[in-house]
This record gives C-alpha cells, sequence and structure tokens, in this order.
C-alpha cells in the first residue's frame, strides 16, 4: 500500500446514533445477515463498516443503547463514558451554576482549583490519592457540561470566561 492510500483511509468510528439505529435495524428484522446490515449501513450513512464493527454493536456490549434516549448532544459521539466522580462532578457544577448566577467569571485555572478543593472535603473521594486535574481533565469536564469560552459584553466583558 502506498503511503497516499495509507493516508487517505482514516478511521471514523461509528457514532452511538448510528450504532442504536443498526441495532434498532436487527432488532426489526433479526433474520439480516451481518452483510445485509453491512450493505444497509453503507447505503443509509454513505461510509464503510467492517463485519466485524456489526458484530460488536450487536453484543451487548451496546445493549444499553436499546433502552436508553441518547441524551441530546450525544448523538454524534463516538462512545459516552461514565462520569468517574459523579459526586465531585455534581459539587463543582452547582460551584459553578453558583458563582456564574452571581456574574462572576470563572477560568480552568479556577475551576481546577475547586476540583482539588471539593476532592479533599468529600469523604469518599478523600479517602484516595487526588486527581491530576490536568487541562485534559478540565476539557473533558467542560465538554460534559457544555461549559464554552465567551466573552461578555459590558463591564464583565473585561475578563475571558474559560
Amino acid at each position: 500500500m502506498s503511503t497516499k492510500d495509507q493516508s487517505s483511509r482514516r478511521r471514523h468510528p461509528v457514532t452511538e446514533q448510528q450504532r442504536k439505529s443498526l441495532r434498532e435495524r436487527y432488532h426489526q428484522q433479526p433474520d439480516l445477515t451481518h452483510k445485509d446490515l453491512q450493505i444497509w449501513f453503507e447505503e443509509k450513512y454513505k461510509r464503510a463498516i467492517g463485519q466485524s464493527t456489526i458484530s460488536d454493536s450487536l453484543s451487548s456490549r451496546y445493549a444499553y443503547l436499546d433502552s436508553k434516549h441518547l441524551k441530546q448532544g450525544h448523538e454524534g459521539f463516538s462512545r459516552i463514558r461514565q462520569v468517574q466522580h459523579p459526586v465531585l462532578e455534581r459539587g463543582l457544577i452547582e460551584w459553578y451554576q453558583l458563582l456564574q448566577g452571581r456574574g462572576i467569571n470563572i477560568t480552568g485555572d479556577m475551576l481546577k482549583e475547586a476540583a482539588r478543593q471539593l476532592w479533599s472535603q468529600i469523604p469518599e473521594l478523600a479517602v484516595n490519592p487526588p486527581l491530576n486535574f490536568s487541562s485534559g481533565w478540565l476539557d473533558g469536564f467542560k465538554r460534559r457540561h457544555q461549559i464554552k469560552k465567551y466573552r461578555r459584553s459590558g463591564e464583565a466583558g473585561e475578563v475571558d470566561i474559560e
């Protein structure tokens, strides 16, 4: 395979919505073979899919898609991970919303510091070594809670919100 062929072949993960649709199709017509599902998928989504991906998508690993409506905004996700520390997330988002409601500009460093403090104040977390509240962790937290960077107008516009 030439270098050009390798660079043009990119991995395109199957989204949660596409897996859900594939599973629904299979449950509606259980007599379909994987090859039939592959053809259907390629016609519907205008992209190739391997039979191993179909097998994986139909496995019990993705059974949660059968009974669950995908959360708005998660349709394009290729996978949805469970929050590792929901108590910390709830406390931090409550703190964020409280300060935001008061018109206080919140930076990424402020969020990370608040997370460190909350970690030590929550008994079930404090017994464990603290997380490394890195930039990657911050990006994930902001993505999960749809926190965007924007500039406020007027007097509040003097500071960016990260």
